[in-house]
This record gives C-alpha cells, sequence and structure tokens, in this order.
C-alpha cells in the first residue's frame, strides 16, 4: 500500500496499479480495513489517471467491504458531486456525519450537495454550524459566500465571506481565483457619512 501511494505520487502511474493489485492478492480475506484503504487509493489513482468510472467503483468496492470508513465515502461524494448527482453525494457525506458529526469536511461538502439539491437552508444551516465552530474555516466561508452571491440573493453581503476567505486561505487553495473574481464584480460599501462637496 505505501509502495503505491510513493508511486501514486511519483505519477508513475501503471507501476503503482501493479503495486495496488499486488497487495490486494496478498491480503486475507478477513482484512476488510486494509483492503478497503488500498481499494481507495486505487480509486484515487484511477482519478489521477482521468478514469472516473474505475475510481467510482474502487471507492464502492471499499464501502462495501467496510462501510464506515470514512475516506472512501469522502471520494465517492467527491466523484458523484462532480458528476452532478447532489442526492448521492449526500448520501455518502451524511453516512460520514451518522458516524462522525463534528467531520467539517463532511458537513461542508453536504452543505454542496444540498445547494444543488436547491436546499439552499440546509446549505446555509451546513456552513454556519462548521463556522461557529471554525470561524476561519476556508471552505466554509467561500462556499456560504457562494450561496449567498448565486442563490440568497445577497450579493453585497457575501463580500464579507469572500474577503474573510482569502484573509485565511492557503496560497494555493483552488478557490481563491474565484473569491478574487467575486470580490472585482461586487462592489465595496460606501463610507458611512462619505457626503460630497468639492469641485473639479
Amino acid at each position: 500500500l505505501e509502495i503505491g501511494r510513493v508511486y501514486r505520487a511519483r505519477e508513475q502511474h501503471d507501476v503503482a496499479r501493479l503495486v495496488l493489485d499486488k497487495a490486494l492478492l496478498l491480503l486475507d480475506d478477513d482484512a476488510t480495513a486494509l483492503r478497503a484503504q488500498v481499494l481507495n487509493e486505487r480509486g484515487l489513482l484511477e482519478l489521477d489517471r482521468g478514469d472516473t468510472q474505475a475510481a467510482f467503483e474502487a471507492f464502492e468496492g471499499a464501502i462495501a467491504i467496510h462501510p464506515t470508513y470514512k475516506p472512501a465515502r469522502m471520494n465517492m461524494g467527491s466523484v458523484l458531486l462532480n458528476a452532478g448527482d447532489y442526492s448521492g453525494a449526500a448520501e455518502q457525506y451524511q453516512a460520514v456525519l451518522q458516524s462522525d458529526d463534528g467531520d467539517v469536511d463532511a458537513r461542508v461538502a453536504n452543505g454542496i450537495a444540498m445547494r444543488g439539491q436547491g436546499d439552499h437552508r440546509a446549505a446555509r444551516r451546513a456552513y454556519e454550524r462548521v463556522l461557529r465552530d471554525l470561524p476561519e474555516h476556508p471552505d466554509a466561508l467561500f462556499n456560504l459566500g457562494v450561496l449567498r452571491a448565486e442563490f440568497l440573493d445577497q450579493r453585497p453581503q457575501s463580500r464579507e465571506q469572500f474577503e474573510a476567505f482569502l484573509r485565511v486561505a492557503p496560497r494555493r487553495h483552488p478557490s481563491r481565483e474565484r473569491a478574487e473574481q467575486y470580490l472585482q464584480e461586487i462592489p465595496a460599501p460606501r463610507a458611512a457619512g462619505g457626503g460630497g462637496g468639492g469641485g473639479s
């Protein structure tokens, strides 16, 4: 498993697949937890290779033998989310939350799935619950901003979330560019009492 991860990190995908397949052959039938880890890693490898269907099948296999293995459910949810299957994604994230209600990544992802299904109130609750405990959680800030800007008719107010997101998000966060674009499109509020006088 670890050697397969090394080869995947090196982008030697064919060798990584051979190593992970060998790991599956070496495992005893009752080693379900470790088998789920190998299948999950193989799913990530298939995503790297661009084969979403093979990745889906690997994550599905991991979940089938180890239903409470969170990484496989989170990865399956991500695949379904990207495919536009918001209901299926929500099912995976909610399964994670049933076993670990405090998983903030699952809560944010479930909020995205709820938004995709049109349940904007549930999405907002999911993000705000995370932010009550972790006020600087980048993904919760960004997604609450998107929700307010695009779905709740609160575009001016969403600026606050995007500004906060840019203050705390890592420099290479994939949503930084979108947040910056939102801030360019949303006018900054005028300063209170900034009246007029003066001529040119």
